[in-house]
């Protein structure tokens, strides 16, 4: 009897590549800050990271209505100058703060060889996504078309199921051999709802998690190599 095929739907920043070890939230909320700043005319340098963290991971309805809340009405407009300034930002630092994992090319290349399918699903947009990929030598495991970005403000970002069940239609593999591995509880919460296994990646040194219930959980990728 031959073995079924498996999937592994993976995110990107956080799980195969590294931000600035795990610190790039504070530069990113700097941006937010600086835009919301300029658009509101009211100072938000007081907010933390932790105070804008809900807009880039609840849900689209919900970080609208907060956006709303700080008197921003077109969050398109919000989101899209926030891509174009993370974008400036992140090409600086490819190479130097951004990075691959020690252990990325590794099991990317180890689920490769094992001929089962491998995606990513990341709220992050895809030119950065793209850009991360090709400038770290990573883009040559993945096929572009099984790469499903989203902007923070469409529906279909994670934590919704949308961009898994793509996947899982177009290959036609079944959920119970589906993994959705992430660093988040987005990730975690957008797996369950697709109805696959959930793997989270809780890295030494970076922001951990907590009352989460993955299915699988690990400090590095090659901890998952048992579901290989």
């Amino acid at each position: 009897m031959s073995m079924q095929r498996k999937g592994y739907i993976l995110d990107c920043d956080g799980t195969i590549v590294s931000l600035d070890n795990g610190r790039y939230l504070p530069i990113y909320a700097n941006l937010m800050k600086d835009i919301l700043s300029k658009r509101t005319g009211t100072d938000h340098s007081n907010l933390d990271e932790w105070d804008l963290y809900p807009l880039v991971s609840k849900p689209f309805s919900e970080a609208c209505r907060i956006l709303r809340d700080m008197g921003i009405e077109d969050h398109d407009d919000f989101y899209q100058e926030l891509a174009l300034r993370d974008y400036t930002e992140r090409k600086k630092r490819i190479g130097s703060k951004i990075e691959k994992y020690e252990e990325t090319e590794e099991f990317l290349s180890k689920v490769t060889e094992n001929g089962n399918m491998k995606a990513i699903v990341s709220n992050t947009p895809f030119d950065i996504v793209m850009m991360e990929l090709t400038g770290l030598g990573l883009d040559k495991f993945f096929d572009k078309k099984d790469i499903f970005c989203f902007c923070y403000n469409e529906p279909n970002s994670k934590p919704s199921p949308w961009g898994i069940n793509e996947i899982i239609r177009k290959h036609g593999i079944t959920r119970e051999c589906v993994y959705m591995i992430g660093d988040s509880s987005t990730d975690v919460e957008s797996g369950k709802a697709a109805g696959v296994k959930t793997c989270l990646l809780n890295r030494p040194g970076e922001y951990h998690h907590k009352d989460i219930d993955p299915d699988f959980e690990g400090e590095y990728l090659m901890d998952f190599e048992e579901i290989l």
